[in-house]
């Protein structure tokens, strides 16, 4: 072609112009081809460069936003790595790479960190992407990382950054529409019944009046009703004042003195109290005035104390008026009665304001001690203003209580902790609320520490999180079930309320009505839906299987507190004073106190709490798991307290004058506060003969048991008796005692072996040696007991027939004395008592009792039984009566154990 163009433009003459022509036409097609191939060319690259542009919009541009940006985008870069921006991306480095390098894509740190090698850096670090997600960012760098100049995911990423505003939980409530309110409609069951009718489902019917009161009164002061209550009930619906009545029930029990304990159960949850510090070396672990809190809060609960100034009080009862007051001073206990961390201040600080956000806003704030929240809108410098609020204060040092706090002289200037490591501050913060409530520009706290103004703000009717926080947890333990299912997390992941417009009514109105609890609770016992029948209704469970929308009430099993308490009220013998200082409800003779007065050791929780499910005393524990498990029916089945509260209920109505079905009558209404049908009685009386039968066929084991107990009737002879028998707990190097080492720490220094023992310390621990006979025989007893001390005042024996009928009461001081006993009539089941007690000096107490007993059996043989040759480490279970059995059975019942 070159040479063709040179030869024409020489060409000399005409006679070339044909060559010529057709040089031309050739050079016009080679050009004419060119130019075709070239815009082909061109074509293609466009073409090819469009679909790496329409690759990146529709795959990487949607994986980068949903996977990277929430922790490398506007609000959050961490590493210093934006995934928001073009030239962050394209241009950007770490200190081991660039982040994309389409010149040699393996050496991209994206692609590496992505690949989740065990010797790299993992990203996502929650959990690997799927396959699929990797092979696009892969194709994408292979193609050379196309990001179109005009793709614009900072202002994507900074509208979602924004998103949480639209939030329901970070909208201020406000009053629904009432308009529409019919005048005799409950406002609660206006809207429960609007999401109803839009499923197309009904409400269901009233429940009983007997129900009702049972739900009242378990809802409202946590025991049974009393029979009375059954008997007004009825009375009234007689009189057509039922709902008159009802209303009127309700403010009784919302005037009683056990309101408080039963609202303020629920509150130390909370407020995770217990009256130990966990473990703390060789410090002393006990906070002995932490009683005072649980008292202040029975006592302001039961005063209706608005609850904005219930939690102000809580934060800064120092700096509010009556501060010189110690009793509201104890109300700080909130703060001051969390777990030691063995003294680590950062942690110490870190409890209390996981307590204080999340206890009363509902937001987990402890996410934000290391980096910015991941999904709320709490940066790791609003974590440090409120840590800095808490780190102005110290516990007063030199004072008796523990209860309080105090501000610093001087405010602390907080920093941010990078990665939560107070050796590595990083830039200063203002000590003031949480921006996303607050503002951005919300001044920074002025006064001393600042928390008399982060209580102000929190217990604000301004604050969206507060209130709601607050009805919905009343409405969780009246109802069953939290409109919003997470209590204590009300952050952007939670979902709506079943019932927005509901919970913001109830919000507004708890604060219109001057934030008093008890006008809620009343409010919303008083509604339709709170009396309604709680039996199952088919029609509603493929719509509703899990009765969110309410068409029947929840059924409540009674908690722990409520079932012990209940127990100890049928029995008769639960002490229903106010106040004081924690029990120890685990040893066997413990004061028969509510629940609520319990001593809660964090470090050595009992098992039998956590059987029950007892709330965590180490954390915030606004709600409590509910679980069914063996070891609940176990301690129903074997306990000691239960066996005792059965045995007193069955001695309760031993002494009538009547027969068995009008024994097993009074027994059944004394525990299940009604008559039994005809048809349950029949069966009660079918259980007591069967029993009976049973026992007296020899189904208990005669032999010996070693345990401790009180003597009633002290230094009389008349009405003397064992008032309670509890087996001593540990066999060790032959002897049965109350522990590891003697004196125990509970049971002192009672204890027994093959030729004697230690009676305890007074007479509530006098050393029992029992018999028990599983069959009809006669016996006669020979023995003699020994002191052989010079020292003291000796030891008291006595036998004891059926635990009541005196045989033998000797003392030995210094000397022996002879515990022959005459002929017996025994009946299966029976027992006999040796009993020692220790006077009234425990002091060289040691004695010798050697006992034989001749039984002469039915069939007219004859067995003995020798203390010292049966002594060992087996013991025979004591078997229930069958009054007791049967006592003991009733109390197991659902009917019992469940309100409804």
């Amino acid at each position: 072609m070159t040479q063709q163009l040179q030869n024409l433009s020489i060409c000399p003459d005409s006679a070339d112009l044909n060559g010529l022509r057709i040089v031309g036409s050739r050079l016009l097609m080679v050009v004419c081809v060119t130019s075709v191939l070239l815009a082909q060319c061109s074509f293609a690259k466009t073409v090819f460069a469009d679909e790496r542009e329409m690759f990146f919009e529709s795959k990487v541009r949607p994986l980068l936003l949903n996977k990277c940006i929430e922790c490398h985008g506007p609000t959050k870069q961490e590493q210093g790595v934006r995934f928001d921006q073009r030239a962050a991306v394209l241009e950007g480095k770490v200190e081991s790479g660039r982040i994309v390098n389409p010149e040699s894509p393996s050496e991209s740190r994206l692609l590496q960190v992505i690949a989740w090698h065990d010797d790299d850096t993992q990203m996502p670090p929650a959990a690997k992407l799927p396959e699929a997600d990797r092979a696009i960012l892969e194709q994408w760098v292979r193609d050379g990382a196309i990001w179109p100049a005009n793709s614009d995911l900072e202002g994507e990423a900074r509208r979602r950054a924004e998103r949480w505003r639209e939030h329901w939980a970070f909208q201020k409530p406000k009053m629904p529409d009432m308009s529409q309110l019919p005048g005799a409609v409950h406002p609660v069951d206006y809207f429960i019944h609007a999401k109803l009718t839009e499923k197309g489902l009904t409400p269901s019917p009233e429940a009983s009046t007997r129900t009702i009161i049972r739900r009242l009164s378990y809802a409202i002061t946590g025991l049974p009703p009393q029979s009375q209550d059954f008997a007004d009930g009825a009375a009234a619906d007689q009189a057509g004042r039922h709902n008159e009545w009802l209303n009127e029930y309700t403010d009784r029990l919302l005037s009683s003195p056990h309101f408080g304990e039963r609202w303020g159960r629920y509150w130390l949850d909370v407020s995770r109290f217990a009256d130990t510090k966990g473990y703390v070396f060789t410090e002393d672990r006990e906070y002995p005035e932490a009683w005072k809190y649980r008292e202040w809060v029975i006592r302001s609960l039961n005063s209706d104390m608005p609850y904005d100034e219930f939690l102000k009080r809580q934060l800064a009862a120092d700096q509010m008026p009556g501060a010189e007051d110690g009793t509201q001073l104890a109300a700080m206990g909130y703060l001051t009665l969390g777990r030691r961390f063995l003294n680590n201040r950062h942690d110490i600080i870190d409890d209390r304001l996981d307590v204080t956000i999340r206890g009363m806003m509902g937001l987990t704030i402890g996410c934000a001690r290391c980096h910015d929240h991941k999904f709320d809108p709490i940066p790791a410098a609003d974590y440090y203003s409120l840590y800095g609020v808490f780190d102005s204060s110290d516990e007063p040092r030199n004072e008796p209580s523990t209860l309080r706090l105090v501000d610093r002289a001087e405010p602390v200037q907080p920093v941010i902790f990078l990665r939560g490591n107070p050796a590595n501050r990083g830039p200063e913060v203002p000590r003031r609320f949480l921006t996303s409530v607050a503002g951005t520009e919300a001044p920074a706290f002025s006064k001393g520490s600042g928390r008399l103004e982060l209580a102000n703000s929190i217990a604000s009717a301004d604050n969206p999180f507060t209130t709601r926080v607050a009805v919905n947890r009343i409405w969780m333990h009246l109802i069953g079930r939290g409109l919003v299912d997470s209590p204590s997390d009300f952050g952007v992941r939670t979902d709506p309320p079943t019932h927005p417009e509901l919970m913001d009514y109830l919000a507004t109105t708890f604060v219109q009505n001057n934030w008093s609890q008890k006008n809620l609770i009343r409010l919303i016992v008083t509604s339709a839906t709170f009396r309604q029948s709680s039996d199952r209704r088919p029609d509603c469970e493929l719509t509703d299987p899990e009765n969110r929308l309410l068409a029947r009430m929840n059924r409540h099993r009674l908690d722990f507190e409520a079932l012990r308490d209940s127990i100890l009220a049928v029995s008769g013998t639960l002490d229903r004073s106010i106040g004081g200082a924690s029990v120890d409800i685990t040893s066997v003779d413990a004061a028969p106190r509510r629940t609520i007065y319990a001593r809660i050791d964090r470090q050595n929780l009992p098992g039998l709490f956590r059987t029950f499910d007892f709330a965590n005393p180490d954390v915030h524990a606004p709600q409590r798991f509910q679980t069914t498990v063996p070891q609940q029916a176990l301690f129903q089945l074997n306990s000691p307290f239960v066996m005792d509260q059965a045995t007193t209920l069955a001695d309760s109505v031993a002494d009538t004058k009547s027969t068995p079905a009008d024994r097993a009558r009074i027994l059944f209404e004394r525990i299940m506060m009604r008559s039994p049908t005809d048809s349950e009685l029949a069966q009660l009386e079918t259980y007591i003969t069967e029993l009976t039968t049973l026992t007296s066929s020899g189904a208990s084991r005669t032999g010996w048991s070693y345990g401790y107990g009180p003597v009633a009737g002290g230094d009389s002879a008349d009405g003397a008796g064992v008032s309670r028998f509890t087996m001593l707990p540990r066999f060790q190097r032959g002897s049965w005692q109350g522990g590891r080492q003697l004196p125990d720490e509970t049971l002192g220094w009672v204890m027994l072996n093959r030729n004697g023992g230690h009676p305890g310390n007074d007479l509530l621990h006098a050393a029992i040696r029992r018999w028990t006979t599983d069959t009809a025989c006669r016996v006669r007893i020979s023995g003699e007991v020994g002191h052989s001390k010079p020292e003291g005042d000796g030891v008291r024996a006595r036998i004891f027939h059926r635990q009541r009928n005196t045989l033998v009461d000797v003392v030995a001081q210094n000397a022996n004395q002879q515990t022959a006993v005459n002929e017996q009539t025994l009946a299966p089941g029976d027992t006999i008592d040796f009993v020692v007690d220790c006077r009234g000096d425990a002091n060289h107490d040691s004695f010798q009792w050697k006992i034989e007993i001749v039984a002469l059996l039915s069939d007219g043989t004859e067995r003995t039984w020798n203390s010292e040759q049966d002594f060992g480490r087996v013991q025979t279970q004591p078997l229930l009566d069958p009054w007791a059995q049967l006592a003991q059975t009733l109390i197991l019942t659902n009917e019992f154990v469940f309100v409804d």
